[in-house]
């Protein structure tokens, strides 16, 4: 598996394969300050990831983003997670208190605490149980 890095700059009008985020700071986005992807929060950033979720493409957020990116622009369904303060769970519909969720196509993920295993969920969606538990075991992580 590799990992491929596309800087913002270099990625504007270019397709995704995938797409995950962060709001960066939740204490920083709570308080109205902006984060490491309020760019995407407005229309013409988000048009990318309209149209990976009408094709039913794999996206993730974790932290402030399910609420902040993905909820405010009707991109999660109901009972989606992320950071578990009122000022983001608010915004979503019927959150829930797990660690991480998969709905279909969308992985959403709490926070920093949960990063682990929002990885190991993505790298499930991307390449099977048995591979993503092979790779928690050799982390020493429970899957």
């Amino acid at each position: 598996m590799g990992l491929h890095r596309t800087p913002r700059r270099d990625a504007r009008g270019k397709p995704f394969a995938r797409f995950v985020t962060s709001h960066g700071s939740a204490g920083e986005a709570a308080r109205g300050r902006e984060g490491a992807f309020d760019q995407v929060r407005g229309n013409a950033g988000l048009k990318p990831l309209s149209q990976m979720s009408l094709n039913r493409q794999l996206y993730g957020a974790i932290c402030a983003a399910p609420a902040v990116v993905l909820a405010s622009k009707g991109l999660i369904g109901e009972g989606a997670t992320g950071y578990p303060a009122e000022a983001f769970l608010s915004k979503m519909d019927k959150p829930s208190s797990d660690d991480v969720v998969v709905q279909s196509n969308v992985v959403t993920s709490k926070g920093p605490g949960t990063a682990i295993k929002f990885g190991l969920a993505l790298g499930e969606c991307l390449y099977g149980k048995e591979k993503a538990s092979q790779i928690a075991a050799e982390m020493l992580v429970e899957a």
